[in-house]
């Protein structure tokens, strides 16, 4: 199972930088008489005004707020190299793409702080310190991210750090994808940094002797400040993506709805701004095909726990966030609408994704085995949501065959397949099959799947 632990940059925090821009070039003045109602007008000429004056009502109009469209490389999906950092590192830059955003380049440097914190969590599994880490702990290489960046000799005005544990299989993709699809995640791989460096640590713990558990860190930084976005939006999904994930799974530390942990909801939509800007929504809508409108919850604070869930303003400065309450339907394009300020500045923007068709889901080999000890069966996926796991299994003994021939363990090769491995144990002679193994597979849409796999 993913864990996945945020960034704790600042920079998602808010920030309370706004700017007014006022052209006053007449006054309009009301009043009323013994007679009925009068109306009066003064005017002020821009010679009769102080420089001041002059100059503000002579200012150009602010430029208005709009929104990136999708690059023309989110047009073609990298292809598989089978290094998994750099694979993860493409898709990364092709969704990023899909909003609008450009490329980040990977530098040695931050590859080089990523694998030093990657390292010190393998070394220090059991304190769980997230981001930090503790001077004279095994692997120290600095307490904070900028210091660990600042160590490899990369001076970040601006930084960012995710990670994911667990059982991460071995396809680059399936790292970027679960951190873009966990929202708070996806404000540093949706961020406007310039560079970026990734690392893995595998390691082989007691419960899992046979599969590694994996920890995947990617360190974003900028070396300078930068308004190139300046009044830009982007969003995720990007408008006119499809093979949106109908629903999402709320597992996320922390979480952006702990009233409804590990519950299936709709797929989260996230509006972005540069690090430096505020985003203060004043309404948002998600509507059907048919126009309906469909019931979401307003994420606006790192909040954890179930009293704060419909506060009133953002709180997370140049981020916001909503999730349909329920799944969205496969194969339907949706409009969403936002409306508010970015630092000030009013915007009103409106853009339009499909989730995945899929139709039912299949799994094969139709009738796979264990044959042998130590034996590998590989499942592969089609159909259904496009996100695969092992739901439940249970195993049946023959006769008095009491040892366990357990699975080890499973884990995701690539998107659309499972390999399930078996220990090493051989089957009584007289015993043909000594067990077999019930297993119910799902996607992440709830559909699913029984397969049985004689042990031989």
């Amino acid at each position: 199972m993913l864990f996945s632990v945020p960034s704790s940059r600042a920079s998602v925090r808010p920030r309370h930088s706004s700017c007014t821009n006022v052209a006053l070039a007449t006054l309009f003045l009301a009043c009323a008489g013994s007679s009925g109602a009068a109306f009066a007008q003064k005017f002020y000429t821009n010679e009769s005004l102080t420089p001041q004056k002059r100059a503000a009502a002579t200012a150009p109009a602010p430029a208005p707020v709009t929104l990136l469209l999708p690059l023309p490389s989110a047009s073609t999906p990298p292809t598989a190299t089978g290094d998994a950092i750099q694979d993860a590192f493409h898709w990364s830059n092709y969704r990023r793409a899909q909003s609008g955003l450009g490329p980040l380049q990977r530098v040695i440097t931050l590859d080089r702080s990523a694998q030093a914190h990657a390292d010190y969590t393998a070394l220090n599994e059991k304190r769980n310190e997230g981001h930090d880490e503790t001077p004279g702990r095994p692997g120290f290489a600095g307490a904070s991210i900028e210091d660990r960046m600042l160590a490899q000799g990369y001076a970040s005005v601006d930084a960012g750090e995710n990670m994911a544990f667990g059982d991460l299989g071995g396809a680059g993709r399936m790292y970027t994808d679960q951190l873009i699809d966990a929202p708070y995640h996806r404000t540093d791989q949706m961020g406007n940094f310039t560079h970026a460096g990734a690392a893995t640590k595998n390691s082989f713990t007691d419960d899992n002797p046979q599969w590694p558990f994996t920890r995947y860190v990617i360190d974003f930084g900028s070396l300078k400040k930068s308004s190139q976005l300046k009044d830009r939006l982007w969003t995720y999904p990007g408008p006119g993506q499809k093979g949106i994930l109908p629903d999402w799974t709320v597992a996320e530390a922390p979480s952006p709805w702990p009233s409804r942990d590990n519950q299936r909801v709709g797929y989260p939509i996230t509006l972005h701004a540069m690090n430096s800007e505020e985003i203060l929504p004043d309404s948002f809508t998600l509507t059907d095909e048919h126009g309906q409108e469909l019931p979401v919850h307003a994420v606006t604070d790192y909040v954890e726990d179930e009293f704060n869930e419909l506060p009133s303003t953002n709180q997370m400065g140049s981020f916001a966030l909503w999730i349909p309450e329920s799944p969205l339907e496969p194969a339907t394009t949706y409009t969403a609408a936002v409306k508010g300020t970015l630092s000030g500045k009013p915007f009103d923007v409106q853009w339009k994704f499909t989730t995945i068709a899929y139709g039912p889901l299949t799994v094969t080999p139709s009738t796979p085995a264990f044959r042998g000890p130590s034996s590998k069966v590989t499942l592969t996926f089609s159909g259904g949501s496009g996100r695969y796991h092992v739901k439940d299994w249970s195993i049946q003994y023959k006769d008095s065959f009491e040892h366990y021939p357990d699975i080890a363990n499973h884990r995701a090769v690539t998107p659309n397949q499972i390999t399930l491995k078996r220990d090493k144990v051989s089957c009584p002679a007289d015993l043909q099959p000594c067990a077999e193994i019930e297993l119910e597979l799902a996607d992440s849409a709830g559909n699913t799947q029984n397969l049985t796999l004689p042990i031989y």
